[in-house]
């Protein structure tokens, strides 16, 4: 669901995806301005640039496994843009060339995941779907088990069950 792009060095687009062309055509402080990537303003730019340089050249020491996440402050907006660049490798020996940006408007909220997916990828129960999609929405433990009516430990031993069954560690 986010604005994901993948640029070169240099900025170019090699790939946008409709949510990053969306992004682009809303006139917010993106742009594509001959095939580049780009922001408002001489500091973000100069900073994007940056950090897609270091991000195609592979420098890990600069770029923690999380990405490189920036704060794009716009004008007449409420919140930033959330900005993360991370290397597209094809092998971990090998430089990225190519770095791929992830734009998230914050002043956007993040679509809801569908439960019935969830539920069938992943061998969920309602219950445990139910949950995993609330904390997907960014309801904490205590929040979900206050909405559902159910015990914070009811909660825990349901996303504790998402968890395993997903394979996720964190």
């Amino acid at each position: 669901p986010d604005a994901t792009v993948l640029v070169d060095a240099d900025g170019r687009i090699g790939f946008a995806n409709a949510a990053a062309r969306a992004l682009i055509a809303a006139g917010i402080g993106v742009h594509d301005r001959d095939g580049r990537l780009g922001l408002d303003g001489t500091r973000p730019q100069d900073e994007l640039a940056r950090r897609i340089r270091e991000a195609c050249l592979g420098r890990p020491v600069h770029l923690p496994a999380r990405g490189d996440t920036m704060s794009v402050t716009l004008p007449g907006r409420q919140l930033p843009l959330s900005l993360t660049v991370v290397p597209a490798l094809s092998r971990l020996d090998a430089p990225a060339h190519w770095a791929v940006v992830t734009l998230r408007d914050l002043d956007r909220p993040a679509p809801t995941a569908a439960a019935g997916p969830l539920r069938s990828l992943f061998a969920l129960t309602r219950a445990e779907a139910a949950v995993a999609v609330s904390v997907a929405a960014g309801r904490s433990v205590a929040e979900i088990a206050g909405e559902r009516g159910i015990a914070t430990s009811t909660a825990r031993s349901q996303l504790a069950a998402v968890f395993r069954k997903t394979g996720t560690t964190r």
